[in-house]
């Protein structure tokens, strides 16, 4: 077992096991649970371009910080492959919240997974905040996955697959791929964009999410939601840059203390609103 394999499994609380089905649902559930989506590096002004094993872990296993889509999803990617699942990643186009009908950059990252024993392929992707998949689903066109807090359907078309959110009104875009494996540079080049472009959401607000099996919770800006599966969402609004550390501190469970200026760029992003 490599040494990055052990202190991750220490950071999300998880023994190994055998490379199964149910092995694969746990540690998604843990590495949800223990690790945060969070933009706190972009915020900051720190670009991400480093996506090695031991830049990631050394963010967010021994710093105790979390991340986006490419640093969350790269990290599990190595864990997994670790821990003897085939993986492979490919880069999607965020539509989520979109209204503008033009296609986005290639600005998110999500893993396809082979399970060994029974050789069936799973979409997994621990990196996109509140709204990702809290259980692994089926790669493959129609699949549907139910979890306490949201339904999830995959829908493959010309040569496209879709991840959608399941709604009362019907199926919600989240963003869609395609088989096309990347190259790392390519993923390289969509980290160092999502963290640096002045008109990327992540530069210019706070953004942070967690999810365990009966709560999440998501900030955004000054806004702290909780959701609760058949409960309504508790909404508290933040009044200063220090409540908004705290939070982050407290409730993300991130070791702010070894961020430098976080207190000041919250502050600029509030001031934003």
């Amino acid at each position: 077992m490599s040494d990055i394999l052990t202190r991750y499994l220490e950071r999300i609380g998880h023994r190994h096991a055998a490379p199964t089905e149910a092995e694969l649902a746990a540690l998604v559930t843990k590495q949800l649970a223990a690790i945060p989506f969070e933009n706190l590096d972009p915020l900051c002004g720190v670009g991400v371009a480093d996506l090695s094993p031991d830049a990631l872990a050394d963010k967010i296993v021994d710093r105790k910080r979390g991340g986006f889509c490419y640093e969350l999803n790269g990290l599990f990617r190595y864990v997994l492959d670790q821990l003897g699942y085939d993986v492979v990643g490919y880069s999607g186009r965020v539509v989520w919240g979109d209204t503008t009908g033009i296609a986005p950059p290639r600005t998110h990252y999500v893993l396809q997974v082979t399970v060994p024993d029974t050789g069936r392929m799973f979409l997994v992707d621990v990196g996109f905040g509140t709204h990702t998949p809290p259980a692994p689903m089926l790669f493959e066109n129609d699949s549907i996955v139910q979890t306490p807090h949201a339904d999830y359907h995959l829908v493959e078309a010309d040569d496209e697959l879709t991840l959608n959110m399941q709604r009362s009104s019907g199926d919600k875009p989240i963003y869609y791929f395609d088989r096309v494996v990347p190259e790392e540079i390519d993923l390289q080049v969509g980290s160092w964009y999502a963290s640096t472009y002045p008109g990327f959401p992540f530069v210019g607000t706070i953004v942070a999410g967690i999810v365990t099996p009966t709560a999440k919770w998501a900030l955004g800006g000054r806004t702290l939601n909780e959701y609760r599966p058949g409960e309504p969402v508790r909404r508290t609004e933040l009044g200063s840059a220090a409540d908004v550390v705290r939070v982050l501190t407290e409730t993300f469970d991130i070791d702010t203390a070894r961020i430098p200026g976080l207190t000041e760029h919250v502050e600029a992003a509030l001031e934003r609103l």
